[in-house]
């Protein structure tokens, strides 16, 4: 009657395992499984099923928000080949990326010391949301092919993607003090 509780994301939705989603066929098929296995449809069966059909809901919810995300998503998809994204012993970057880091950070510090800067917020969003737009692109090419080369070049890449969200996220922040 249920699913199994040990099925990865991409199998929970009956999906390839792929990085390129269609977004739109995600969403459909998660409405679809949020309705199939809600747990008030199970209210006449054991206690056990209950049981499990409120965490396969659960399941069903954080598979979703995992793939809908590409950085969520292609860390999960690493995880998926044993690779560790957020290994701490692994301090190696690209030397180019990590100067384009510093400067970005310095920008943004520059920022919160400033006043009636919406044009700059503006700005430096855009280059981050471009940056985010080209991680994603190499991402998809990567994953087309899970050879070890492409994975670490992959887990590099969400790397590099975690730095731009996380900098994204403080450029809102800092946007919405101004509002």
């Amino acid at each position: 009657m249920l699913s199994d509780l040990t099925k990865s994301y991409f199998e929970l939705f009956n999906l390839d395992t792929t990085f390129d989603l269609d977004l739109d066929d995600l969403e459909s098929r998660f409405r679809k499984l949020q309705k199939e296995f809600h747990p008030d449809r199970f209210v006449t069966v054991s206690e056990q099923e209950r049981r499990i059909a409120m965490q396969l809901t659960a399941q069903i919810n954080e598979a979703y928000q995992t793939l809908i995300k590409p950085l969520s998503r292609g860390s999960y998809m690493l995880k998926l080949e044993d690779i560790n994204v957020n290994d701490e012993t692994d301090t190696k970057m690209d030397a180019s990326f990590l100067m384009e880091q510093m400067e970005l950070r310095e920008q943004l510090d520059e920022l919160k010391n400033k006043k009636h800067q919406e044009k700059q917020i503006q700005n430096l969003t855009e280059t981050i949301k471009s940056s985010q737009t080209k991680i994603i692109n190499e991402l998809q090419v990567c994953f087309k092919t899970t050879t070890g080369e492409s994975l670490m070049r992959a887990r590099n890449l969400v790397r590099e993607l975690q730095f731009f969200e996380k900098m994204a996220s403080q450029l809102e922040e800092l946007d919405d003090e101004y509002l």
